[in-house]
């Protein structure tokens, strides 16, 4: 989950962009909810934007892209999507650096649980469907792309639901790019 680095950019009216912000080390972090469910939900909204894991990771764990992230959310007032498949992402991840002794259990599962609260008083959700698996299994096939299945499964789905795909991996935002999907890059300098 390691942010990508990319000096591209695009116009700042969705297509490719870039964020940069300081990084601050590997120290762990919990989520900050900041605001209420009903403040979050009073914003005026106007696109769909869609967080895979990489960018809700830096939430949640210090790393380099954390300061990005942050600022990049807390601008936000657009539509926040995170599905389903992007959180269990998330608890994979959580649960490699469990294994891995770099987290411990309790503060794993107090990092989901703030996680969850934030998710269900600020985003909606995307269900996936199976036309999303069908054009993800085409998208892995273009082998020009290098596109992993889990990430051209979020490409699929922003595709069909056209929404705003934002991540911190280069090769997915370039791949999503390729195949039509409205695409922001966050990048970390």
């Amino acid at each position: 989950m390691a942010p990508r680095r990319s000096g591209l950019a695009r116009n700042t009216a969705g297509d490719l962009c870039l964020a940069s912000g300081a990084a601050s080390g590997p120290q762990a972090r919990r989520l900050e909810l900041g605001g209420t469910a009903q403040s979050a939900l009073r914003r005026p909204r106007r696109l769909s934007v869609y967080l895979d894991a990489s960018v809700i990771l830096p939430t949640l764990i210090q790393e380099a892209a954390s300061a990005v992230v942050d600022r990049f959310i807390g601008d936000l007032e657009d539509d926040l999507i995170i599905s389903e498949f992007a959180a269990a992402e998330v608890a994979s991840a959580l649960s490699r650096l469990v294994r891995t002794g770099l987290l411990d259990q309790d503060d794993a599962s107090r990092r989901l649980s703030d996680f969850d609260a934030w998710r269900a008083a600020s985003a909606h959700d995307l269900d996936l469907q199976a036309s999303d698996v069908r054009l993800a299994n085409v998208f892995v096939r273009r082998f020009d792309l290098m596109l992993r299945a889990p990430d051209a499964l979020h490409a699929a789905a922003c595709r069909r639901a056209d929404h705003l795909l934002v991540t911190l991996d280069k090769r997915l935002a370039l791949a999503a790019l390729e195949l039509g999907v409205r695409t922001r890059l966050l990048t970390v300098d």
